[in-house]
């Protein structure tokens, strides 16, 4: 297969889109969905900044029957007609549930947008301390505050 010279206009657009795929893609998979949007901004004549995937988390209300997704960030530029296919296919996919696009910057130098490093694996989460059972000994109540007194006085009244 011979290399395709790409031309990226000298002024274009900074996007950022954030899309939410089902909870129970795992890794392998996302890293695939995330690899074909990435094609996708090359064959549209547009370049990547960076991919971020921010991992599982719970959504702020349920979307199509769930309540967590994985979210991926995608930094990019191009002309206008490659966010519309970006969103057009990002409607298509099943794995997704949600995506929003947002227009950063107008006019741009393309050359001038420097290239990041992409953070494909998700964020691991510290697991959470477990209280321990018997921990009532070491129970210190906190101080009274000063107005308690007059409520207690004034209902004794």
């Amino acid at each position: 297969m011979a290399d395709v010279q790409v031309t990226i206009p000298p002024y274009v657009r900074l996007y950022e889109t954030i899309y939410i795929l089902k909870p129970e893609f795992e890794d392998p998979q996302v890293l695939e969905v995330i690899e074909k949007m990435r094609a996708l901004v090359a064959r549209e004549n547009g370049k990547t900044i960076k991919i971020s995937n921010w991992g599982k988390k719970k959504l702020a209300y349920e979307v199509k029957r769930n309540q967590k997704g994985v979210y991926v960030h995608h930094l990019y530029v191009g002309a206008p007609k490659v966010a519309a296919e970006y969103e057009r296919n990002l409607g298509i996919m099943d794995q997704v549930i949600l995506h929003m696009t947002v227009l950063l910057e107008k006019d741009v130098l393309a050359d001038k947008v420097a290239v990041q490093e992409d953070a494909l694996v998700p964020p691991v989460k510290e697991a959470r301390k477990e209280r321990e059972r018997g921990d009532d000994d070491e129970f210190v109540p906190e101080e009274r505050r000063p107005d308690e007194d007059f409520f207690e006085a004034g209902a004794d009244a």
